[in-house]
């Protein structure tokens, strides 16, 4: 019974359990929440850092180089990449990376970044892939074409 200064009108001691055990419940319900919600910005792809190989695309076009015939490989647009992770490969066979044959761009391959490549032949397919040991793409092919007189 209430005594008569009114001071009782407070939780009883299994009302403040419930209280608790609601309380509780409503924490790790946010808590899945936030983490469901994390994992899922992930999963789709919205999660902010870049996943998978990036975008970019290169062009692989022939020029005449001193009676012979080379190609010129141009990073037309998209992602910056780093130069070892672009890889030149003439008919299956790994020529190198853009650094070790030579290309522009010491940190990083932007658009507008040129690599010269000689040493070929009219007909062969060239092709320039995206490689970082995780992922693997192809950004740019190229067939050589004869030599214009």
């Amino acid at each position: 019974m209430p005594s008569a200064e009114g001071d009782d009108d407070g939780l009883t001691r299994a009302q403040w359990r419930r209280l608790l055990v609601v309380a509780a419940a409503i924490g790790v319900v946010m808590v899945l929440g936030v983490v469901a919600i994390t994992a899922a910005s992930h999963v789709w792809g919205t999660g902010g850092g870049q996943e998978g190989p990036p975008s970019a695309a290169f062009s692989v076009e022939t020029v005449e180089d001193e009676g012979d015939v080379a190609v010129v490989i141009t990073h037309e647009g998209g992602d910056g990449i780093h130069p070892p992770y672009v890889h030149v490969v003439v008919d299956d066979v790994e020529r190198g990376t853009w650094n070790e044959l030579g290309g522009g761009g010491a940190d990083v391959v932007t658009p507008d970044a040129t690599l010269r490549l000689g040493d070929v032949s009219p007909g062969e397919r060239v092709l320039v892939v995206y490689d970082d040991g995780a992922d693997r793409a192809e950004l740019g092919r190229g067939t050589v074409a004869e030599q214009t007189r």
